[in-house]
């Protein structure tokens, strides 16, 4: 998680002095659709991303340390979908920074801090282990939630139908690939690190050819993502 957050913070940190220009030269419009072309980069990359850990958990943790741990499965689910939410907030948070609005970025921090520290000392004691978990899970979503909803306040568009248009079609065909996998987990109890490379890259290669089918995304988004993927690939997007 940590070296996924250092490279999205690398990706994204331009968006900064970008925001920052446009924002004093009051190019309001531009900084939207800065915001949103952003937002769906970030949903391309986080939702499939995330949620094929969440899918390969039970394998995952079976293959490392063996059967007997699905507590372990379990947990790396609820916190891969709760780093989800979190992820998609920092399109935002780079360009709050840019137009001088870090104090929003800040409350959520404060926030999810508290919620966390609150929720899992009272959950732990009522219903154990499990209330750490839903207490971190709870935290994450609800400050991520705080922290879009005072986006939209800031940024023009960036409302809740936007993330509706955005968000759909990644989290429509990883849901599929992730009932697929999970399937066959529960038949096969899929093991090894073999199987584990090939089921991640089957994974992805399915989701982002269903995401980049039709007209999700338009020319501009798949010249810049052509540029940051490797030779070989581009020709399928």
């Amino acid at each position: 998680a940590q070296q996924a957050r250092g490279f999205i913070s690398t990706l994204f940190s331009p968006m900064i002095p970008a925001a920052s220009a446009l924002h004093a030269h009051e190019q309001h419009e531009q900084i939207a659709g800065l915001y949103r072309r952003s937002f769906k980069y970030m949903s391309v990359a986080a939702v499939p991303l995330s949620l094929a850990i969440f899918a390969l958990a039970h394998p995952f943790i079976r293959t490392w340390i063996g059967a007997g741990y699905e507590t372990s499965s379990y947990t790396l689910q609820a916190l891969m979908a709760a780093y989800m939410i979190n992820l998609l907030t920092g399109p935002g948070a780079f360009i709050l920074s840019g137009i001088n609005k870090p104090e929003i970025g800040m409350r959520s921090s404060i926030m999810a801090g508290l919620t966390n520290i609150i929720l899992c000392f009272t959950l732990v004691q009522s219903i154990g282990y499990y209330g750490i978990v839903i207490g971190i899970f709870t935290s994450l979503l609800t400050s991520a939630l705080y922290f879009l909803w005072m986006v939209s306040k800031q940024i023009p568009g960036a409302d809740w139908v936007l993330y509706r248009q955005t968000l759909t079609r990644p989290l429509v065909a990883a849901f599929l690939c992730t009932i697929l996998v999970l399937s066959a987990d529960q038949l096969l109890h899929l093991k090894g690190y073999i199987i584990l490379s090939l089921l991640v890259f089957s994974y992805l290669f399915i989701i982002y050819r269903l995401i980049f089918a039709g007209s999700y995304l338009d020319e501009f988004d798949r010249q810049t993502i052509k540029k940051l993927i490797p030779l070989r690939l581009r020709t399928h997007l």
